[in-house]
């Protein structure tokens, strides 16, 4: 194991420097108004050698297929949708920017104007158009609007959207729900909610309502715009003095009547915000979600509270629930990543240098941005990015991340992690022109309308991979210059899992070009396939600040969960780069651990004593002659111990290994024998 490490530092001095990135304090009004570049607790990043990636220009080529040098074969045809004056109308992972409504089959995606199409001063950029699917996505109207018409006091910015269905099959008669804040010109700053219902049509809006709320609140960002129990929405924002933040969250509570949804402050209050670390408060989020009948609800940040278990300047998610509709809420729940087992043992010994000590902090940290449903048994499910932490709120890109889902198996008693894709690189900012876009993983969740399935997506790019900088267990370039859309499901019955999909790579329009994707709340059901309901931003011209493109991935994004063949038992699946970018596709997986794996050649049983912490034994049997290679594996794909290498009769064939050599975690013993690949997991304590 000490040769693994060593091996494993030297890759990281080999490796780009490392990318440090902070959160820090909120911008000024003044800046927020001039720059349209305001993120929440604005991310700051230190580069040496800032790099930027050309876009092409839309329309530039054919959307027909044409594979990509690096040999994958993926093939994508979205459905073009409306655009946007500027970058700045899809802001946060919070924000629910897509809805969809399986009842009627619509799916609804809002944005801000694009007054270079419809004219207008440069504040009326901030008016709110939508574009409309009535056929479960696979055709759009476009650019619907405008929806703040009649008043019009101040501008819109990062606005949510819901439907509401009082139970009809026709999308006509149902209602679109928009919320979102205002900022006010000349004089800047965020002064309140811009709220209404529209009747859902394919041309100019039909009765649609405008409302400015809560100016004297000095509100923030909503977002999360759900629907708890029928007619009743809810969002969530941080307490904001018009200059910093406060020590509350503000729950806002919608209720429909008569076509229109008229919105209170429900409550606001302090969830206990720990300021040891500087005196402010470190918040990202807040977000809201409701189960499928409404009854269970849940919000989330990512934050440090006082009386939890971590106080040194790490993220960590934080919950609360409600049990009765969002009628009340109980305390704040904050989940100690490094109470996590397996994070403790497997990623901790990854988090050293060559002489054993740790780098940075070697504790564990959630990136800035999440996305969160609620499953059908009212369990919560958070999308992360989890990786190590440096002093002051920051993550450490260059060394171990993934892509998680943090939840809780039985309504918030208890807390677990689950694994669901290496991260490779973090963070990437794009444009050439008058403004740069700054963008993470912007990880994207939603379920089924039953909340049987959860549904996960972000964007990650795999340059390093072939420039011979990635070692294919979540480390190389710290920037994500290139997204490439992924997605992946997980089976709440089991916690089974799907190898992640690499949906835009290999696509010569498409490739590395997949930013910020806005996922709705709950997919779009055709006849048992789920599609998941992805909008990705065209930064058409290279420059942030000038008008960008919407494009509808739904069709491109989809699972059969009724298949068996795509679900794994997660803690046999080979989470590595090179078992999911395989150009053949990722191995299809539906066997139970502690089954055998066999096939016509090969027969893998199980490790025994399983867990161990001393010698542990591993069998295969063969029908025939054959050539076999055997290799025990972490979690991250790093081989450990050379188990087996040859040519071996036909039988049962024995190994033992010394699991005192080895770390405490989960290892999986990987069975190579032609085109046959098995995999049994061995976990080791001490």
């Amino acid at each position: 194991m000490k040769r693994t490490l060593q091996l494993f530092a030297m890759m990281l001095v080999a490796a780009p420097a490392t990318l440090i990135a902070q959160r820090t304090h909120v911008l000024s009004a003044d800046q927020i108004s001039k720059t349209e570049s305001y993120r929440p607790i604005q991310d700051k990043m230190e580069l040496t050698d800032r790099q930027t990636m050309v876009m092409a220009p839309k329309h530039a080529f054919d959307h027909s297929q044409t594979p990509s040098p690096n040999g994958k074969v993926a093939a994508v045809n979205p459905v073009q949708l409306g655009t946007s004056s500027n970058s700045f109308t899809i802001l946060r992972a919070e924000q629910n920017q897509v809805a969809v409504d399986n009842e009627s089959g619509a799916v609804a995606f809002i944005h801000r104007t694009d007054i270079s199409v419809w004219g207008g001063l440069n504040t009326d950029n901030g008016r709110y158009r939508y574009d409309l699917s009535i056929d479960q996505g696979s055709s759009f109207s476009n650019d619907i609007g405008v929806l703040q018409d009649s008043i019009y006091l101040n501008y819109g910015r990062y606005p949510n959207v819901a439907f509401y269905n009082s139970g009809v099959a026709n999308p006509f008669d149902t209602k679109l729900v928009y919320y979102g804040p205002t900022n006010k010109f000349p004089t800047p700053g965020w002064i309140g909610h811009c709220n209404g219902v529209a009747q859902v049509a394919t041309s100019n809006p039909i009765a649609t309502t405008e409302h400015y709320q809560f100016d004297p609140e000095k509100t923030l960002l909503p977002g999360g715009l759900n629907e708890g129990l029928p007619g009743e929405y809810w969002t969530v924002e941080l307490g904001y003095d018009g200059n910093v933040l406060m020590d509350s969250i503000r729950i806002m509570k919608g209720t429909y009547q008569n076509g229109d949804v008229s919105w209170v402050i429900h409550d606001a209050f302090d969830p206990g915000f720990d300021r040891t670390y500087d005196g402010d408060i470190h918040a990202v989020g807040p977000n809201i979600a409701f189960s499928p009948d409404g009854m269970t609800g849940y919000i989330g940040m990512l934050s440090s509270m006082n009386g939890g278990t971590n106080t040194n300047s790490t993220y960590l998610p934080v919950f609360l629930k409600s049990t009765d509709g969002g009628a009340t809420w109980g305390s704040a729940m904050e989940v100690d990543l490094d109470q996590i087992a397996w994070i403790s043992d497997s990623l901790m010994t990854l988090w050293v240098d060559t002489s054993g000590a740790p780098v940075s902090n070697g504790e564990a940290t959630t990136a800035f941005d999440f996305d969160m449903t609620v499953d059908g048994d009212g369990n919560v499910h958070m999308g992360v990015v989890i990786g190590t932490h440096a002093d002051g709120f920051s993550i450490s890109s260059g060394l171990a991340k993934f892509m998680a889902d943090v939840y809780t198996p039985d309504g918030g008693t208890t807390w677990d992690v689950q694994y669901l894709s290496p991260v490779l690189t973090f963070r990437g900012t794009y444009g050439t022109g008058s403004q740069q876009l700054t963008v993470d993983n912007f990880p994207q969740v939603s379920r089924d309308d039953t909340g049987e399935h959860i549904f996960f997506s972000w964007v990650d790019s795999d340059t390093a991979e072939f420039t011979g900088t990635m070692n294919g267990i979540g480390f190389g370039e710290s920037d994500n210059l290139s997204p490439n859309l992924r997605t992946t499901a997980k089976r709440t019955l089991d916690n089974a899992l799907t190898y992640p999909q690499l949906v835009t790579d290999g696509d010569f329009i498409w490739e590395g070009r997949a930013l910020n994707p806005t996922m709705a709340p709950t997919v779009v059901n055709k006849n048992g396939v789920l599609h998941l309901p992805i909008v990705v931003m065209d930064l058409i011209t290279n420059d942030a600040a000038a008008p960008v493109g919407f494009w509808y991935m739904g069709n491109d994004a989809s699972f059969d969960v009724g298949d068996e063949n795509i679900w794994c038992e997660s803690s046999s699946m080979s989470l590595n780069w090179e078992a999911i970018s395989n150009p053949g596709g990722p191995p299809a997986c539906a066997v139970a651990i502690d089954s055998p794996l066999e096939n016509d050649k090969v027969m893998l049983n199980n490790w025994y004593p399983n867990p161990a912490n001393g010698t542990a034994r591993i069998t295969f049997e063969l029908p025939n002659v054959e050539t076999v290679s055997m290799s025990l594996s972490n979690m991250y794909g790093q081989t450990v111990v050379e188990i087996a290498s040859g040519q071996f009769n036909a039988g049962v064939h024995a190994f033992d290994v010394d699991t005192k050599q080895l770390a405490a975690g989960v290892y999986f013993c990987n069975l190579t024998s032609g085109d046959i690949t098995l995999s049994k997991k061995l976990v080791v304590t001490k």
